[in-house]
């Protein structure tokens, strides 16, 4: 490990062991908060007989129906809305007498005797030069093409094949005692 991994890994495990340092001691974060004491009111059971007895203490609504509001009366004046002063009616203004319509002149035919039109320029094209002749390509001639490509054979290391491997170890049906080796040996 290079010095700036060695560094790294200090300043990581310094400020890890110091968050859990202060989260065991305890910190404003982890700190409980006092609640609000819980209110609770006082109840008494009440038997049947203790309510019935109540109930029957309670003053009883009376069985007369309820009078109907009377509606306010409105005082007797007279309903009839004042008639509105006639305003004469404004007299019409007279009609101005339509002027008649100028007839309009007719207007003269532009002088075309100035304006001349310029002669074409007529501009000679050359003839097309043939197009210079395309090679045409050469036949490719192509060696032997196996149909399937064969690897190359790769140099051998020893002269002599390896010996095959032992065959796997078999598993015995019966128990066999464990054996150490002589230590005096």
């Amino acid at each position: 490990m290079d010095r700036a991994d060695k560094l790294g890994t200090g300043i990581s495990a310094a400020l890890h062991l110091g968050l859990i340092a202060w989260a065991i001691v305890g910190g404003d974060l982890f700190r409980a908060r006092p609640t609000d004491p819980v209110v609770m009111t006082e109840v008494s059971v009440m038997s049947e007989a203790d309510f019935a007895a109540l109930a029957a203490a309670a003053p009883r609504p009376s069985e007369t129906p309820a009078t109907q509001p009377v509606a306010p009366s409105v005082p007797a004046e007279s309903t009839e809305a004042p008639e509105p002063e006639a305003v004469p009616a404004p007299a019409p203004e007279p009609q101005p007498e339509p002027l008649p319509e100028p007839e309009p002149a007719p207007e003269p035919a532009p002088d075309m005797t100035d304006l001349t039109t310029p002669p074409a320029e007529v501009t000679e094209v050359p003839p097309m030069q043939p197009m210079p002749p395309v090679e045409e390509p050469s036949q490719t001639v192509l060696m032997e093409i196996s149909p399937r490509p064969r690897p190359r054979p790769a140099p051998r290391v020893a002269p002599t094949p390896a010996e095959a491997p032992e065959p796997d170890a078999r598993v015995s049906d019966t128990a066999v005692a464990e054996t150490r080796p002589d230590e005096a040996a």
